[in-house]
């Protein structure tokens, strides 16, 4: 992971680790690209252990669901059992450096309530050879101290597109809670949208994550 360098002479010390053990204990850090005079911008980190954190995403209780429409009536889809990573800086409850991590989706546990339409979708997006959607984080820039600005990759159907979008993060004890809603064009990953008579599905699908994560205990 690319840390940010402290700024303004601050001072590091420590050792780098892994799995929740404190990085740095630092005087002062802004995080890159906010100045604390900037309104909205994230405050300043004063007198706090940065630590490097990497949680397991649980499949049991994060979802994706995806909002489309069509010509006849709007179509829902949900999906549970979402897989990952996400590891990432901290100094307490807030941010401190850039996040990066992984998210899976399996194409087969996307259900729309209309077995038609799911037949059709999983043989347009060709599910059996691209049986997954997977989005990865490659770049982060903390916005406060709850939210980050993310740039990232979104492979589907054999398809890789870049993508940028908000998270907001937040930490219920050892657990992480990560969500982020985002609008796509369908058609970006060549996907050719079913039609069925006078229903025509429309390209625009809203997005919305809900992901929970447990973090890992720290090397003994």
């Amino acid at each position: 992971m690319n840390l940010a360098r402290p700024v303004d002479g601050s001072k590091l010390s420590g050792r780098s680790q892994s799995g929740g053990k404190p990085l740095a204990t630092i005087e002062s850090f802004d995080p890159p690209g906010d100045q604390p005079s900037r309104a909205g911008g994230a405050p300043p980190l004063m007198g706090h252990d940065l630590v490097v954190t990497r949680f397991v995403i649980d499949p049991d209780v994060s979802e994706v669901w995806i909002e489309g429409s069509s010509s006849v009536h709007p179509i829902h889809a949900t999906a549970t059992g979402l897989t990952g990573w996400i590891e990432l800086v901290r100094s307490g409850d807030a941010i401190a450096a850039p996040v990066t991590g992984q998210v899976r989706i399996a194409i087969d546990r996307l259900a729309s309530g209309n077995a038609l339409v799911d037949r059709e979708t999983r043989r347009r997006i060709e599910a059996t050879s691209h049986p997954e959607i997977v989005g990865t984080m490659t770049g982060t820039e903390v916005v406060a101290s709850d939210r980050v600005m993310v740039t990232g990759d979104i492979a589907f159907r054999g398809e890789v597109r870049s993508v940028r979008g908000e998270l907001v993060i937040s930490f219920d004890g050892p657990r992480l809670v990560l969500a982020g809603t985002q609008t796509f064009d369908v058609r970006d990953w060549g996907l050719r949208l079913p039609r069925f008579g006078p229903l025509r599905v429309h390209p625009d699908v809203n997005v919305r994550v809900h992901v929970f994560a447990e973090e890992l205990a720290a090397s003994p």
